[in-house]
């Protein structure tokens, strides 16, 4: 098995919350967030067991090879809980489209590369 940083437990952790979060905000509106995978043939639950196996592992990789991920989800979540906008859509679509968000991330990756 391929050993990450502890960082990366963390974003896997915060994605699993937001994961939950997004769960209850659905089933409040009747929307069903959950598979029945007993309808699967338990060869069928193998392969769906591998196939989540392989992506998380390619997710990792991924993540693992693009240190600015963490840098622009850390700044976005953390501006998000400090302002705590009405409107978390427009919040993020102004976070990610401000011109100046290369000059904001890039000396933060720089700085967590030197660290590692």
């Amino acid at each position: 098995m391929v050993s990450f940083p502890p960082i990366f437990n963390h974003f896997i952790l915060e994605i699993n919350n937001l994961k939950d979060i997004f769960s209850l905000l659905m089933a409040g509106k009747g929307v069903s967030t959950k598979l029945d995978v007993g309808v699967l043939s338990s060869e069928q639950q193998e392969k769906l067991k591998q196939f989540k196996i392989k992506t998380r592992i390619e997710n990792e990789k991924y993540l693992r090879s693009h240190p600015e991920v963490e840098v622009l989800i850390g700044d976005f979540l953390r501006d998000l809980l400090l302002k705590r906008p009405a409107d978390v859509r427009e919040f993020a679509a102004d976070h990610f489209t401000n011109p100046n968000l290369h000059e904001t991330v890039s000396p933060k990756v720089e700085s967590s590369s030197n660290v590692e």
